[in-house]
């Protein structure tokens, strides 16, 4: 038995799914996602009691996740009162206790008519009327019903997940959560969707939750139980007549349909087995490789991470303009140039180099958190954004404690501490590119003022420039002039790399207060084999065996799409000596 776990993006049912020995892990396939969704909300169709039930199961398995869903009815609807009826108690169940909430308000009116003998009942009172207006709601549901038996709507949810505030949309023709996705014409879609994709998601929902009502209202769950009259015999054999025309005879159409159980790849084939074009292929839209495929998968499931350079402390060494001490900033002469820069600081050389350290903490951060997709472009999977935004507070938080321990008494009296060994020191520069004199005075003041704001900035606010997040797709446009291999390869490597650096250098994790387990788990995007080897006794050496490959093929003389190929087959956990031998072959004959 083959077990279908798709990953997002794709459709359901598959054509697997209709294969006698192939099957989802879980009916409808996106459990999993809704497992990690921290809420949901969207539109179900004829929900029935065992939607009610699905419901249930994705609700109380995580206490805290919240949905708000409308439920869609139509005549002779698969929704009877009874599915309605549990539906309202569900609401009900998961909204604040109502004894609870009844003992809670009598408590509070109790406290506030014996206040005399109850001092401390006012913030008693406070305590419970917090308790009660920061209770949310963990399900609501409206209730949409449809005016005739023809009406149909699109099944929708919305689903908001706990790693790094993705939101994958589930939407397709399957009813009552998909529950009923059976037949061959049914189609599903579950993909991540973009930020201006969720706007119109839920401006669409919040017009529809304004114009329907609770399902508590009054007659909202009363549904009429109807059921579609029977049709004549005559009829009923007339469209089975029909439905048989519409389906295809093999041997006069000869196009025969072939499903690889493994990847989902479908084949049009002849009736001598020879592969035809498909219909989509005639339009134009080329077959993906399984290569291609797997890397665009491995793209949505992270980000484009950025450093918001606008955000940035800056040194707190300040530039001084080399002018001011009667110096050119630059001289040319023919093919020669020179020039000069000149920086000023009240910090000692200890001192400064500890501040930078936290200062610049967010570029080693990202090396250990991010790969790499080209130079100064780096892609972090969703699952660590919050791991590296947890290391980059405390460091931040560090740096800030650094800086307020240095500067007691503040900025304004340590630059005071501080003037005149500055302006001692200034003097001495300006007499040694001068020949004598002093700085003028407003030299001296420029430079302090300078430092100053500096010290200022690093002090009042954040010591680390803040992130942006960015979602990016694998193009496969590949031409003369373009290529979506050479990112590929760059991000590949470093996935396969990861757990090897950190499993053969003891100094790999120096300076994060990350848990080894919790990281390589998270950084883990494509299924590395590596993983399930952990425990071997020679899983060091190997590592080490492994990397230099890595570095082997990165030099080799092959093309991108076949490096991806072999890299992949390292992570599947194919033998360093069988890919040594294939990057041999390759190498010989790169066609």
């Amino acid at each position: 038995m083959t077990v279908i776990r798709p990953i997002p993006p794709y459709v359901w049912p598959e054509p697997r799914a209709f294969i006698t020995d192939c099957r989802y892990k879980e009916c409808p396939p996106f459990g999993d996602l809704v497992r990690n969704a921290q809420s949901l909300f969207g539109t179900v169709c004829a929900i029935d009691s065992d939607g009610v039930k699905l419901l249930e199961e994705w609700l109380e398995h995580d206490p805290s996740r919240c949905a708000r869903l409308i439920a869609v009815v139509y005549p002779t609807c698969g929704t009877t009162q009874a599915a309605l009826d549990s539906l309202v108690w569900l609401v009900d169940k998961l909204s604040i206790n109502q004894q609870e909430r009844r003992a809670a308000s009598f408590q509070a009116v109790l406290f506030d008519e014996t206040s005399e003998s109850w001092p401390w009942s006012d913030h008693q009172n406070n305590r419970i009327a917090d308790r009660l207006e920061s209770t949310v709601q963990r399900l609501d549901v409206h209730v949409c019903a449809l005016p005739h038996l023809s009406d149909r709507t699109m099944n929708t949810l919305c689903l908001i997940s706990r790693d790094a505030g993705n939101v994958h949309v589930v939407a397709g023709s399957g009813e009552n959560f998909g529950l009923c996705s059976r037949r061959e014409c049914d189609l599903n879609f579950v993909c991540r969707a973009d930020a201006a994709a969720v706007e119109a998601f839920k401006r669409q929902f919040d017009w529809l939750w304004g114009r329907t009502s609770r399902i508590t209202a009054e007659g909202a769950a009363s549904i009429p139980e109807l059921v579609v009259p029977p049709g004549s015999d005559e009829a009923a054999e007339r469209w089975r007549r029909y439905e048989e025309s519409c389906k295809p005879t093999d041997p006069s159409d000869g196009v025969f349909v072939r499903v690889d159980r493994d990847s989902g790849g479908v084949e049009l084939v002849d009736e001598a087995g020879t592969e035809i074009k498909s219909p989509t292929e005639e339009l134009g839209l080329e077959k993906m490789c399984q290569t291609a495929e797997r890397v665009a998968r491995l793209y949505e499931r992270g980000r484009l991470v950025t450093i918001d350079k606008q955000t940035r402390v800056p040194p707190l060494d300040a530039p001084v303009d080399p002018r001011l001490f009667g110096d050119d900033p630059g001289l040319s002469r023919g093919a020669v140039s020179r020039r000069v820069s000149m920086r000023v600081s009240i910090l000692d050389d200890k001192m400064l180099k500890e501040i930078n350290k936290h200062r610049t903490g967010v570029q080693t951060m990202l090396t250990r958190f991010t790969f790499a997709l080209a130079d100064g472009m780096r892609w972090i999977p969703c699952k660590a954004q919050a791991l590296l935004e947890q290391e980059l507070e405390r460091i931040s938080k560090n740096g800030t404690e650094l800086i307020a321990s240095y500067l007691k008494g503040g900025v304004e009296e340590f630059i005071k501490r501080k003037r005149e060994a500055l302006a001692h020191d200034i003097n001495m520069m300006y007499q040694e590119l001068r020949g004598s004199g002093q700085a003028p005075s407003h030299v001296i003041d420029r430079v302090t003022a300078s430092i100053g704001d500096r010290l200022k900035r690093a002090q009042s606010g954040d010591l680390l420039p803040r992130l942006s997040y960015s979602l990016i797709s694998f193009d496969r446009t590949e031409n003369s002039r373009a290529s979506p291999w050479g990112q590929a390869c760059s991000m590949l490597s470093e996935i396969a790399a990861f757990p090897r650096r950190l499993k053969s250098d003891a100094f790999f994790l120096r300076g994060i207060m990350i848990d080894e387990e919790e990281l390589l788990q998270s950084m883990n995007v494509a299924g590395d084999a590596i993983l399930q080897r952990l425990e071997d006794r020679r899983i060091k050496e190997r590592c080490k065996m492994e990397l230099a490959f890595l570095d082997q093929a990165k030099a080799a003389a092959i093309d991108g799409k076949a490096r991806c190929e072999i890299i992949w087959r390292l992570i599947d956990g194919e033998p360093v000596e069988a890919l040594q031998d294939t990057l041999a072959d390759l190498v010989k004959s790169p066609t």
